[in-house]
């Protein structure tokens, strides 16, 4: 299996392939560009979008804040991996 079917199956283990659209972002835009890429040209994962400023702006003009997978449900899903690879 290759990098691009690895990191597919990463995305479908974690329901992380399941969205009609994926922005992704981050503080300073270096991790959202790297995140963008991979996920849109390496794994060719359809509707992936990059929101190319920092979430600083994003934040100060009062925007919503909404984060799917949110806190909670990423911790879960990292807690059920890593059973799953421990055990």
């Amino acid at each position: 299996m290759g990098a691009p079917e690895q990191l597919q199956k990463l995305l479908q283990q974690n329901g992380l392939d399941q969205a009609e659209v994926t922005v992704s972002f981050c503080n300073t835009e270096y991790w959202a560009a790297t995140n963008w890429f991979v996920l849109s040209e390496v794994v060719g994962q359809e509707g992936v979008k990059l929101y190319p400023e920092p979430m600083v702006e994003w934040s100060a003009a009062g925007l919503p804040m909404d984060n799917v997978p949110g806190r909670l449900k990423w911790a879960w899903l990292n807690t059920k991996q890593w059973f799953a690879n421990t055990f």
